[in-house]
Protein backbone atom coordinates (compact mmCIF):
# COMPACT_ATOMS: atom_id res chain seq x y z
CA UNK A 1 0.00 0.00 0.00
CA UNK A 2 1.49 3.68 -0.88
CA UNK A 3 0.41 6.16 1.76
CA UNK A 4 1.40 10.06 1.16
CA UNK A 5 3.11 10.73 4.48
CA UNK A 6 3.66 14.09 6.24
CA UNK A 7 6.73 14.89 8.40
CA UNK A 8 7.31 17.70 10.67
CA UNK A 9 9.31 18.41 13.90
CA UNK A 10 12.45 19.88 14.88
CA UNK A 11 15.85 17.86 16.20
CA UNK A 12 14.78 14.70 18.84
CA UNK A 13 10.70 15.13 17.81
CA UNK A 14 9.38 13.98 14.86
CA UNK A 15 5.80 13.41 13.65
CA UNK A 16 4.62 11.40 10.36
CA UNK A 17 1.07 11.12 9.76
CA UNK A 18 -0.59 10.04 7.00
CA UNK A 19 -3.64 12.42 5.90
CA UNK A 20 -5.16 9.95 3.75
CA UNK A 21 -5.76 7.71 7.77
CA UNK A 22 -7.58 10.32 9.70
CA UNK A 23 -6.47 10.04 13.00
CA UNK A 24 -3.13 8.36 12.31
CA UNK A 25 -0.12 9.61 13.31
CA UNK A 26 3.45 8.41 14.95
CA UNK A 27 6.28 10.14 16.42
CA UNK A 28 10.29 8.93 17.42
CA UNK A 29 13.34 10.99 18.04
CA UNK A 30 14.30 10.82 14.11
CA UNK A 31 12.65 11.15 10.87
CA UNK A 32 13.33 7.70 10.33
CA UNK A 33 12.22 6.20 13.57
CA UNK A 34 8.74 8.50 13.01
CA UNK A 35 8.01 6.79 9.69
CA UNK A 36 8.96 3.23 10.86
CA UNK A 37 6.36 4.03 13.93
CA UNK A 38 3.73 5.34 11.31
CA UNK A 39 4.55 1.94 9.29
CA UNK A 40 3.58 -0.30 12.12
CA UNK A 41 0.56 1.51 13.20
CA UNK A 42 -1.05 1.20 9.49
CA UNK A 43 0.14 -2.63 9.23
CA UNK A 44 -1.04 -3.26 12.26
CA UNK A 45 -4.27 -1.93 11.81
CA UNK A 46 -4.53 -0.55 15.45
CA UNK A 47 -7.87 -1.21 16.70
CA UNK A 48 -8.72 2.58 17.68
CA UNK A 49 -8.90 3.17 14.32
CA UNK A 50 -10.29 -0.40 12.97
CA UNK A 51 -13.76 0.28 13.11
CA UNK A 52 -14.68 -3.07 12.60
CA UNK A 53 -12.65 -4.82 14.98
CA UNK A 54 -14.28 -2.58 17.71
CA UNK A 55 -18.04 -3.10 16.65
CA UNK A 56 -16.99 -7.47 16.69
CA UNK A 57 -15.25 -6.81 20.32
CA UNK A 58 -18.08 -4.78 21.71
CA UNK A 59 -20.82 -6.66 20.46
CA UNK A 60 -18.87 -10.40 21.83
CA UNK A 61 -18.58 -8.43 24.96
CA UNK A 62 -21.91 -7.21 25.51
CA UNK A 63 -23.56 -11.00 25.06
CA UNK A 64 -20.73 -12.23 27.75
CA UNK A 65 -18.61 -14.25 25.13
CA UNK A 66 -14.70 -14.33 25.23
CA UNK A 67 -13.89 -15.90 22.38
CA UNK A 68 -14.99 -16.39 19.04
CA UNK A 69 -16.92 -19.83 18.01
CA UNK A 70 -19.81 -21.19 15.51
CA UNK A 71 -22.00 -24.30 15.55
CA UNK A 72 -21.28 -27.27 12.52
CA UNK A 73 -23.65 -26.21 10.10
CA UNK A 74 -27.62 -27.26 10.39
CA UNK A 75 -30.35 -27.66 7.81
CA UNK A 76 -34.00 -25.99 8.49
CA UNK A 77 -36.18 -27.02 6.06
CA UNK A 78 -39.24 -24.19 5.81
CA UNK A 79 -42.49 -24.39 4.14
CA UNK A 80 -41.89 -20.35 3.22
CA UNK A 81 -42.84 -18.32 0.10
CA UNK A 82 -39.03 -16.84 0.53
CA UNK A 83 -37.83 -16.85 -3.02
CA UNK A 84 -34.22 -17.36 -1.81
CA UNK A 85 -35.45 -20.20 0.08
CA UNK A 86 -37.58 -21.83 -2.98
CA UNK A 87 -34.70 -21.24 -4.89
CA UNK A 88 -32.44 -23.57 -2.48
CA UNK A 89 -34.96 -26.78 -2.30
CA UNK A 90 -36.90 -25.38 0.56
CA UNK A 91 -33.33 -25.56 2.60
CA UNK A 92 -31.43 -22.78 4.89
CA UNK A 93 -28.25 -23.85 5.84
CA UNK A 94 -27.60 -22.11 9.48
CA UNK A 95 -24.54 -22.02 11.25
CA UNK A 96 -25.08 -20.57 15.08
CA UNK A 97 -22.67 -17.77 16.24
CA UNK A 98 -23.34 -17.47 20.24
CA UNK A 99 -22.82 -13.85 22.09
CA UNK A 100 -23.19 -12.28 18.22
CA UNK A 101 -26.99 -11.23 18.18
CA UNK A 102 -27.06 -7.47 16.35
CA UNK A 103 -23.47 -7.54 14.73
CA UNK A 104 -25.35 -7.06 11.34
CA UNK A 105 -28.60 -4.77 12.67
CA UNK A 106 -29.73 -2.57 10.13
CA UNK A 107 -30.64 -0.16 11.54
CA UNK A 108 -27.83 1.60 13.26
CA UNK A 109 -25.06 2.92 10.86
CA UNK A 110 -22.22 0.88 12.37
CA UNK A 111 -23.35 -2.57 12.10
CA UNK A 112 -25.25 -1.75 8.70
CA UNK A 113 -21.72 -0.79 7.62
CA UNK A 114 -19.87 -3.72 8.95
CA UNK A 115 -22.59 -6.15 7.66
CA UNK A 116 -22.79 -4.10 3.86
CA UNK A 117 -18.70 -4.61 3.79
CA UNK A 118 -18.56 -8.47 4.82
CA UNK A 119 -21.63 -9.31 2.53
CA UNK A 120 -19.89 -7.28 -0.42
CA UNK A 121 -17.16 -9.15 0.13
CA UNK A 122 -18.31 -12.64 -0.01
CA UNK A 123 -20.18 -11.35 -2.99
CA UNK A 124 -16.99 -10.86 -4.83
CA UNK A 125 -14.73 -14.02 -3.60
CA UNK A 126 -17.62 -15.99 -3.93
CA UNK A 127 -19.41 -14.53 -6.92
CA UNK A 128 -22.74 -15.35 -4.90
CA UNK A 129 -25.51 -13.47 -3.27
CA UNK A 130 -23.99 -13.14 -0.05
CA UNK A 131 -25.13 -14.35 2.68
CA UNK A 132 -27.95 -12.92 5.33
CA UNK A 133 -28.63 -13.20 9.22
CA UNK A 134 -31.32 -13.29 11.77
CA UNK A 135 -30.54 -10.08 12.63
CA UNK A 136 -32.28 -8.93 9.35
CA UNK A 137 -35.35 -11.33 10.26
CA UNK A 138 -38.56 -11.46 9.31
CA UNK A 139 -37.37 -9.60 5.87
CA UNK A 140 -36.92 -11.17 2.53
CA UNK A 141 -40.35 -13.32 2.59
CA UNK A 142 -39.22 -14.93 5.86
CA UNK A 143 -41.76 -14.33 8.89
CA UNK A 144 -41.80 -14.55 12.71
CA UNK A 145 -42.69 -18.04 12.33
CA UNK A 146 -39.39 -19.19 9.97
CA UNK A 147 -37.35 -17.34 12.21
CA UNK A 148 -38.52 -18.82 14.91
CA UNK A 149 -37.53 -22.19 13.32
CA UNK A 150 -34.52 -21.13 12.57
CA UNK A 151 -33.24 -20.30 15.92
CA UNK A 152 -35.39 -23.76 17.65
CA UNK A 153 -33.04 -25.82 14.92
CA UNK A 154 -29.84 -23.71 15.04
CA UNK A 155 -29.61 -23.87 18.81
CA UNK A 156 -29.84 -20.47 19.23
CA UNK A 157 -30.16 -18.35 22.28
CA UNK A 158 -31.19 -15.05 22.66
CA UNK A 159 -28.12 -13.59 22.69
CA UNK A 160 -26.64 -15.88 19.45
CA UNK A 161 -26.35 -14.63 16.11
CA UNK A 162 -27.59 -17.20 13.21
CA UNK A 163 -25.69 -16.93 9.42
CA UNK A 164 -28.28 -17.84 6.56
CA UNK A 165 -27.03 -19.53 3.13
CA UNK A 166 -29.29 -20.89 0.79
CA UNK A 167 -26.36 -22.73 -1.33
CA UNK A 168 -25.29 -26.28 -1.85
CA UNK A 169 -23.82 -27.19 1.64
CA UNK A 170 -20.50 -27.08 -0.13
CA UNK A 171 -20.75 -23.76 -1.07
CA UNK A 172 -22.04 -22.66 2.23
CA UNK A 173 -19.55 -24.13 4.23
CA UNK A 174 -16.81 -22.03 2.17
CA UNK A 175 -18.53 -18.95 2.54
CA UNK A 176 -19.50 -19.53 6.18
CA UNK A 177 -14.93 -20.60 6.49
CA UNK A 178 -14.36 -17.21 4.56
CA UNK A 179 -16.58 -15.21 7.36
CA UNK A 180 -15.12 -16.70 10.29
CA UNK A 181 -11.46 -16.66 9.04
CA UNK A 182 -12.55 -12.89 8.04
CA UNK A 183 -13.80 -12.12 11.86
CA UNK A 184 -11.42 -14.05 13.76
CA UNK A 185 -8.66 -12.10 11.44
CA UNK A 186 -10.69 -9.15 12.88
CA UNK A 187 -9.68 -10.46 16.62
CA UNK A 188 -5.79 -11.57 15.96
CA UNK A 189 -3.56 -9.66 18.63
CA UNK A 190 -1.82 -6.71 16.58
CA UNK A 191 1.66 -7.23 16.11
CA UNK A 192 3.63 -4.36 15.23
Amino acid sequence: MRLMVMLSGTEGRYAATAPGLPGTAAVGRTRSEALDNLRALVRRGDEARDGAALHLRRALKRHGQRTLERSDPVDVRLASDSRIVQRNGGVLRCVRYPGLAGLFRKDEAIPWRFGRSMCDHIRREFASGGFFTTDELPNYGLGAEDLAAIRAVAGAGPGDLVLLYAYPAEKAARIDDAIFARLRGLLAPAFG
